[in-house]
């Protein structure tokens, strides 16, 4: 009971602390809207443009290779990340690409010789249409985006009673790309929402198992975080 009591009072002040940084949030978005207007007014093209649909959203999880990926041939499909690196990628041919990690898609993990957005986008080029939050804006250069390239501007915190999926809009903010993937895929009007490679297997430091193969700088990451307690 006194526990339950915790939880209910944490998930009170959480819920109210949220609230008070969307409402700051909400006047950045006015501030920041005409900048952001031509990125938000092509998102219209996105919403509810499949309502009432099923897809798939390809998780990296190892557990992605125990499924017969061409069975999704004719699916509505969603990858993640660097989903780039991963030989399902012609087997899946995906139409929506998602990414939301700035521990990798970064300024300071990309280079002339080694870099993951340019590989993005020069896949999904004649093929599928990928989707990054506002913060990628300066990896791809700001202004002149690819045609097959949308922007989210994801800021909203959600809380117990408020989650914003409006992708013409200012949309919530979440910790992982899978529930980003989840929000846009709710955005886009999809009422049938399937994951696959969502693993969470026992882990300690460094980075969960994917059922691609792990990039440098993810590599990098891991053997920095391998002996980081904190």
């Amino acid at each position: 009971m006194i526990k339950n009591k915790i939880m209910r009072t944490i998930e009170f002040w959480d819920s109210l602390l949220f609230r008070i940084s969307n409402f700051f949030q909400y006047f950045i978005y006015i501030v920041k809207y005409f900048r952001l207007k031509k990125f938000l007014k092509k998102n219209i093209n996105l919403s509810n443009a499949h309502k009432d649909e099923k897809c798939f959203i390809l998780l990296n999880g190892p557990s992605l290779l125990d499924h017969d990926l061409s069975k999704l041939e004719h699916e509505q499909v969603f990858c993640v990340n660097h989903f780039w690196n991963s030989n399902q990628y012609n087997i899946v041919k995906p139409n929506y690409y998602i990414a939301a990690d700035t521990s990798f898609f970064s300024k300071d993990n990309v280079t002339e010789n080694d870099n993951y957005i340019d590989k993005i986008l020069d896949l999904t080029k004649n093929s599928a249409k990928c989707i990054f939050p506002s913060s990628y804006l300066e990896l791809l250069g700001n202004n002149n985006l690819p045609e097959h390239v949308y922007i989210t501007y994801s800021k909203h915190k959600s809380t117990m009673t408020s989650i914003r999926s409006d992708l013409s809009s200012i949309s919530s903010v979440f910790s992982t790309v899978s529930l980003y993937a989840i929000n846009n895929a709710i955005g886009m009007g999809f009422s049938k929402i399937y994951l696959l490679g969502y693993d969470l297997p026992p882990w300690k430091g460094g980075l969960m198992p994917h059922a691609h193969e792990n990039t440098i700088h993810e590599l990098k990451t891991e053997a920095r975080l391998i002996g980081d307690e904190d």
